[in-house]
């Protein structure tokens, strides 16, 4: 059975999306899946910090990738993963970081990536469907951390990559209007591409959701993500189900203790 990919996306900063696809990871070895992670925020790349403990040199990442790319020379998968040892692990995790560890002028290589070139030049879209299949033959789940807000790559991570679009916000307007944009946008993309692949499906996340001192405000946050989160359940949601009680089952709480450290 082949794997599946979902992709982590947030419109803002500040929902804790690394951390929650790291954590992820690290739940899902520990019931016996086969999971890759992904780290595309190739701007702030910052899944390394939380698996490095747990790893040998990270050698080439995704960046390697597009670069080999770039040179018409990609490589297998293996050549830019890392594998990761978790305690009590049961499966098997892969890390697939933004860039090797060390040596390079990181932000210079970032800057001069020319995604036209890649993409027309390059071959970068087959180069990925290619990359992408080898990923869902070999792993249960491939989860994949993309950038925040609007990028020149936003289409490749939100819309060709995943079978599954995980779109974290916190209850600010901005952040959920923004994502809910995205995705929709996302998903008429994924319509328009010439792949042999089912309909995008889109997965809401309220993230750092504090409601035990503020009750009365949660309550109407609550209210409002069922409204305007009803268009992306129904699609994947069983009729009757209580919508409420499905953003409550989807939502990550906020919790002190977590904003002070890396810790999986």
């Amino acid at each position: 059975m082949a794997g599946t990919v979902v992709t982590f996306y947030s419109y803002k900063g500040g929902v804790g999306r690394s951390f929650a696809v790291a954590n992820i990871a690290a739940i899902l070895t520990q019931w016996g899946s086969k999971v890759l992670v992904v780290d595309w925020d190739i701007e702030a790349p910052g899944l390394n910090h939380y698996f490095a403990p747990f790893a040998n040199e990270m050698r080439a990442g995704v960046l390697d990738f597009l670069e080999d790319c770039g040179r018409g020379e990609p490589r297998s998968w293996t050549a830019y993963t890392t594998k990761i040892e978790l305690p009590s692990q049961i499966g098997q995790l892969q890390l697939m970081p933004a860039a090797a560890g060390g040596g390079t002028d990181y932000a210079a290589l970032v800057q001069g990536l020319n995604w036209d070139d890649l993409y027309r030049e390059h071959e970068l879209g087959s180069q990925l469907e290619t990359l992408r299949a080898a990923w869902i033959r070999e792993f249960d789940l491939v989860l994949v951390d993309s950038r925040t807000g609007v990028t020149d790559f936003s289409g490749l991570t939100t819309a060709q990559l995943p079978d599954v679009l995980a779109f974290m916000f916190t209850a600010n307007g901005q952040s959920l209007s923004g994502c809910a944009d995205i995705t929709r946008r996302a998903m008429e993309a994924r319509r328009r591409m010439p792949v042999d692949r089912p309909a995008l499906v889109p997965l809401p996340i309220p993230a750092r959701f504090e409601q035990r001192e503020e009750y009365d405000r949660a309550r109407i946050w609550r209210e409002r993500f069922v409204v305007e989160l009803a268009p992306f359940l129904k699609i994947w949601a069983p009729p009757g189900v209580d919508h409420l009680k499905l953003i409550d089952l989807l939502t990550i709480p906020y919790v002190p203790r977590w904003t002070f450290c890396e810790e999986l």
